[in-house]
């Protein structure tokens, strides 16, 4: 008696699972194998045929994009991707021609399920599944502070959260106090947290769309930083650490750099290190009516005379540097010139006056100015001394201003010639 109560309990055990193994999404019946991008699969569905239950499985073997595309489907059905045995579901779509749903999944075992929302249906479908992996280098598991994956300064990381995979961690060593910068890139939006070796939350969770760069501040020591994906997004992601390099020397154009009135010219000379994270600078003119400054250095002379520009730095080193921008006077136009009235051997010069300017005046009896006799003044207008009668004379004028004991000149004038008299 006790070995036939031993055998029904095997059978009935045996019917047991195998009934289980039947049960699939709520509905009987065996899921169909399918291999993914292997091009249309045709099916129908009997709402009366158990044996047509329209449920499929497949594998991908690594980690991507599944998309799952239909055709000649009624447009009250929708298809469901799902984890393999069709009990939790991560992307529909809705009926119709051209109805596709897409997930990034890490490697493993889907299923798909035809569903209705209207009950009772019958009717003939297509559909294909498609595969695009995903360069991905991060290990699995890694969702917690005991299986974090090490990464370094500079080094990338290539993840996915799907899912099935929501979180992951890095751990990463700090030899001395530093602004860590976290740096990362994915299509979807991502939560950046940082933890210490306490697992104390030292940067909270800060919520990143696109490329983007966090920064926190910390001592020497060892962290983690979790990467969370929003609402069960599939994301592929990159990550990378890099340490703050700050500014120690700011090198400008001088100590006096020299531009032309209406001209201009960029003072940055260089930035130590070359590879400073943060390289914006804060850039001044105590005269702006003399020297102005644009945001990427560029200055332009204003007005004739000089300007004290300074650069300081914005990562918190604290550097700057100045220098004197002086603003010499443009070419000069000469307005008229003619012989003095009264004194036919005596030239009248007038040019055209820029303010804050001094002007040197030329002449010579010669094109190439040998030997040639020179006025120097603040006036606009000035006359020669008495020339010799009947002579050609050639004449030009410049702007100069000076600083610290310095002139420093424009260009010259175009040339003008005139004859004296007796």
């Amino acid at each position: 008696m006790k070995k036939i109560i031993k055998k029904l309990s095997i059978m009935t055990g045996v019917l047991c699972l195998m009934l289980a193994g039947a049960v699939f999404g709520g509905n009987t019946g065996s899921a169909q194998t399918i291999s993914v991008d292997s091009g249309w699969i045709s099916g129908h569905r009997d709402a009366y045929d158990a044996d047509l239950l329209d449920q499929y499985q497949f594998t991908v073997p690594s980690d991507g994009k599944v998309t799952v595309t239909c055709k000649s489907m009624k447009s009250d059905w929708t298809i469901r991707l799902e984890n393999a045995d069709c009990t939790e579901s991560y992307n529909t779509a809705s009926g119709g021609n051209g109805a596709s749903c897409s997930e990034y999944v890490k490697a493993g075992t889907y299923g798909i399920f035809f569903d209705t929302s209207s009950g009772s249906w019958e009717g003939d479908y297509q559909f294909k599944v498609e595969f695009t992996p995903v360069d991905c280098d991060v290990p699995e598991p890694n969702n917690d502070f005991l299986s974090a994956t090490p990464i370094t300064l500079n080094q990338i990381k290539k993840g996915l959260l799907t899912d099935t995979n929501e979180y992951d961690y890095f751990q990463i060593n700090l030899t001395t106090a530093t602004t860590l910068r976290i740096s990362t890139t994915g299509e979807e939006s991502r939560n950046v947290c940082v933890y210490d070796s306490n697992y104390i939350v030292k940067l909270n969770p800060h919520g990143i769309s696109g490329n983007d760069t966090e920064e926190v501040y910390l001592a020497a020591g060892t962290y983690y930083i979790k990467m969370t994906g929003y609402a069960s997004e599939g994301n592929p992601y990159t990550i990378k650490c890099s340490a703050m390099q700050y500014i120690t020397d700011i090198n400008l154009r001088g100590p006096v750099a020299v531009v032309t009135r209406g001209q201009s010219m960029n003072l940055l000379a260089s930035i130590t290190p070359s590879d400073a994270s943060q390289k914006t600078l804060q850039w001044s003119s105590n005269d702006r009516g003399v020297a102005a400054v644009s945001g990427n250095g560029t200055v332009t002379g204003k007005g004739i005379g000089y300007a004290i520009i300074r650069a300081a730095s914005m990562d918190g080193s604290n550097k700057s540097q100045s220098t004197t921008v002086v603003v010499k006077p443009a070419k000069i136009a000469m307005k008229s010139m003619k012989l003095k009235k009264g004194d036919k051997r005596k030239i009248t010069i007038k040019v055209k006056k820029q303010k804050g300017a001094f002007y040197q005046y030329q002449y010579a009896t010669n094109k190439k100015f040998k030997k040639a006799k020179l006025i120097s003044g603040s006036y606009a207008t000035t006359t020669t001394m008495r020339l010799a009668k009947k002579k050609k004379y050639y004449v030009r004028v410049r702007g100069y201003v000076s600083y610290d004991g310095k002139s420093y000149y424009g260009a010259w004038s175009k040339v003008k010639t005139i004859y004296t008299k007796k």
